[in-house]
């Protein structure tokens, strides 16, 4: 038997008590727990200043949808069509930071929101809603631009050659943004006129 543990932080004492003598495999996990797992897979990118356990350490074991593969892959180009996803509730704020940012831009703007989201909607021409969203397929087809925080939509994005930019909403994020160099990381926010002038 093979048992996988999918846990973002797993603690010594947990891995102690589980892992030891176990066929255990450990996916994308960063506490000090994985060690004691006989197999530890990181697939997403680790920051430089943290040292991270792994026997497999590689972006080509990141789980993507197979639907993606139906997407044509983009060349690149003109800026026509951006898509604007920071998932969940966006408790920062971070989409109406970039709508203010993009205004008067001339693209069309495509926004991502959860219903649960407290931000208000940014009216303007060219600016379209999606309200909770399953996958992002159908945006990624007509968009040629993303912009987004460090997460599965940035990878998703990538494998699709779409422009990505980062806006992180911690420095813990903003070192794991560093780590790809395909991202175009505009760091923690500034001030709108940065974020154009980026």
């Amino acid at each position: 038997d093979l048992h996988i543990i999918d846990k973002r932080d797993t603690k010594s004492g947990i891995g102690k008590k589980y892992f030891i003598n176990k066929n255990c495999l450990c996916l994308d996990d960063w506490g000090a727990g994985n060690r004691y797992a006989r197999y530890v897979i990181q697939s997403l990118p680790v920051p430089t200043d943290k040292k991270i356990y792994s026997n497999i350490l590689d972006l080509k074991y990141l789980v993507l949808d197979p639907e993606l593969k139906k997407v044509a892959v983009k060349k690149s180009g003109k800026i026509k069509n951006i898509l604007i996803s920071f998932g969940g509730n966006d408790p920062d704020g971070l989409t109406e930071y970039t709508l203010n940012a993009l205004s008067g831009f001339p693209v069309q703007i495509h926004v991502v929101r959860n219903i649960f989201s407290s931000q208000k909607k940014v009216t303007g021409d060219g600016i379209y809603y999606y309200d909770s969203m399953p996958s992002l397929i159908p945006l990624y087809r007509i968009c040629d631009t993303v912009i987004t925080s460090f997460g599965m939509t940035c990878f998703e994005a990538l494998s699709r050659n779409l422009t990505v930019i980062k806006i992180n909403k911690s420095g813990y994020h903003n070192k794991l943004a560093e780590e790809v160099s395909s991202i175009h990381n505009f760091g923690l926010r500034k001030t709108e006129k940065d974020f154009l002038e980026f």
